[in-house]
């Protein structure tokens, strides 16, 4: 297992699991929405069998042209941050899934439908058919990383260039313990002289350059202090390598790799895991946005009360099988009501409306 892998798999996560399982959160989208909507993602009776790729959308209209990526195509860092970038592609074959219901409560109600499903991922898939995005990202950078350090170190010219001194920022990037050393030993790399811009006198566009620095080398707030400094190790390598040209951009076309490091952080702080390809009947099912507002208030509490685990993952546990078994909430009077059609039970948990917990 790599440091990459120990320090941010998912088992670092606050994921509600069971011994087999992980159950990931997705928020309709809008193309999923029309896709309920025209029947193409149900059964007969109404229920959702299946989400399908952005990619199978955009091959149904001509005038998109020629996918950038095979339906057959294996999954890559470029399709991975092709997905993920702010301004994304709709010709990926991967589907977003987040480990927090908070955030896809986010994106259901701020910009889709309020509509959810529950992805139930066998544990076993994890890093293949499903990937930790986030992880998946670093990981893949820092290959690229010590390949092009490989080819540095093996290069005749050497010892006759800059290379030489580009290999002893590497391992003084490895020695750093700090944001602030990482962007002196970036800075180093420029020759720009002190980090504070109103010390410098240069072109505009060398100035944006710093600026972006302190961007790039940034603390992510759902990481520790330890996960901030590892990322920002591998993102302070990425950046010299790539300035002097000793490293290919990740997203063919483009000049920096400023895309990749901000689809990074969105990873993150979406708490992303990616299906890749469409998603069958067999572990996709319909949740009501009150189980789903249940289950981002237990995942709020467990992070503020983990004294209170063992509680909160049994009833993370009992909604997940109302969900599993094709229960619905009914609100009566005050009172949550399950149902499934046949039979009816009352929840007994207080004020869940007033952002309250009972365990």
């Amino acid at each position: 297992m790599s440091k990459i892998n120990k320090l941010f798999n998912t088992e670092n996560y606050n994921l509600i699991q069971d011994e087999n399982y992980y159950y990931l959160f997705r928020a309709l989208n809008n193309g999923d929405h029309a896709d309920l909507e025209s029947g193409i993602i149900t059964d007969k009776n109404g229920r959702i069998i299946k989400i399908r790729t952005d990619r199978s959308r955009y091959v149904e209209n001509p005038q998109n042209g020629t996918p950038k990526y095979e339906v057959d195509a294996p999954i890559s860092l470029e399709q991975v941050i092709d997905h993920i970038k702010e301004h994304h592609r709709y010709d990926t074959n991967c589907i977003s899934l987040s480990s927090n219901a908070n955030v896809s409560i986010m994106y259901g109600n701020g910009y889709y439908s309020d509509e959810y499903t529950v992805i139930r991922v066998p544990k076993s898939e994890i890093g293949k058919t499903v990937i930790n995005a986030g992880e998946y990202i670093l990981e893949k950078m820092n290959d690229r990383i010590e390949h092009a350090i490989s080819r540095i170190q093996e290069s005749e010219n050497d010892s006759t260039s800059n290379n030489q001194k580009i290999i002893e920022l590497m391992k003084t990037i490895d020695k750093a313990n700090t944001k602030e050393e990482l962007l002196n030993i970036i800075v180093s790399s420029y020759k720009l002289g002190d980090i504070d811009i109103k010390r410098f006198t240069g072109k505009k566009d060398e100035i944006r350059k710093k600026i972006t620095l302190k961007t790039r080398v940034s603390e992510y707030s759902i990481l520790s202090d330890e996960q901030n400094l590892i990322k920002n190790k591998i993102v302070a390598k990425l950046t010299i390598l790539e300035e002097h040209h000793l490293m290919e951009p990740i997203i063919s076309h483009t000049i920096v790799d400023s895309r990749s490091i901000t689809a990074l952080e969105l990873a993150f702080s979406s708490r992303e895991l990616i299906h890749y390809g469409e998603i069958g009947q067999k572990n996709l099912f319909e949740a009501s946005k009150e189980f789903i507002h249940m289950l981002g208030l237990l995942q709020q509490t467990a992070e503020k009360q983990p004294e209170l685990l063992d509680k909160i993952h049994q009833m993370e546990n009992r909604i997940i099988k109302y969900i599993i078994d094709g229960y619905k909430v009914i609100n009566q009077d005050g009172k949550y009501i399950v149902s499934n059609g046949t039979d009816e039970q009352i929840i007994n948990i207080e004020d869940w409306n007033e952002g309250k917990i009972q365990v």
